[in-house]
């Protein structure tokens, strides 16, 4: 910051292996997306990046003070609308299938055994209800909640932490997201959640497999009790009624 208080920009240094690989993503992430003019506003400009002393160093201008709200709305609505603008594409909708079956299997020692029925039943399901179709997908923040955002004063979101995004994924995961962490973090309730697609089949499938990769990631890194798996069950169990 400056010797007034005004804050330059926030600094990442990542020193494991892990941390390296997520700020080289979000570095990555974030050069491609300024390439963009339009979505310049929401987004951390990169001030510098580099190696450094054996691991990676982000530097990225800050943006809003203010913090970003926890009600989805119209300014996160603006936002994935205008992310979405810049790339999408058609993807058919048996490929999230056996792409979240394989990762389903990977983790199948992890499971209890009434968590392992939900997955089979939802992958059923979305076998189902996406064949021969497709999903349209665009790019996801990946990580898209309150507290990775700022409004600024003309309402509009300025979003941050890109270490998880992605380039091509449905393009709804990223409002099941918001919401999935709302009702999990903060003990939101679910049935609250009226902007999250689901009135298509394939809006009900594209969020059964969020929820599925969602489990999958929380045990990715082999706990056995991953934070807000209680709630992330729960809501599979309402969405497979």
């Amino acid at each position: 910051m400056r010797p007034t208080g005004e804050i330059l920009g926030y600094i990442k240094i990542a020193l494991t292996e892990a941390a390296i690989a997520r700020v080289c993503q979000e570095a990555a992430m974030l050069q491609r997306l300024s390439t963009f003019p339009v979505l310049r506003p929401y987004i951390p400009r990169i001030i510098y990046s580099s190696e450094w002393q054996g691991g990676y160093l982000l530097f990225q201008s800050s943006g809003p003070l203010r913090v970003g709200p926890v009600e989805f709305g119209p300014p996160h609505q603006q936002f994935l609308q205008t992310l979405w603008s810049v790339h999408q594409v058609e993807k058919p909708g048996c490929r999230f299938v056996e792409e979240i079956t394989s990762r389903w299997q990977k983790i199948d020692s992890l499971l209890n055994p009434m968590l392992r029925e939900l997955g089979e039943r939802a992958l059923e399901r979305v076998r189902q209800s996406l064949s021969g179709t497709t999903v349209r997908c665009g790019i996801m923040h990946g990580d898209f909640a309150p507290w990775n955002t700022r409004l600024s004063d003309q309402k509009e979101l300025f979003v941050f932490d890109w270490e998880s995004a992605v380039w091509e994924a449905p393009v709804s995961w990223d409002v099941c997201h918001f919401h999935v962490q709302i009702a999990s973090l903060l003990k939101k309730n679910w049935d609250g959640s009226s902007y999250v697609p689901r009135q298509t089949p394939s809006e009900k499938a594209s969020l059964l497999l969020y929820l599925l990769n969602s489990i999958f990631q929380s045990y990715e890194g082999g706990s056995r009790k991953p934070v807000g798996m209680e709630c992330r069950v729960k809501i599979l169990q309402q969405e497979l009624r």
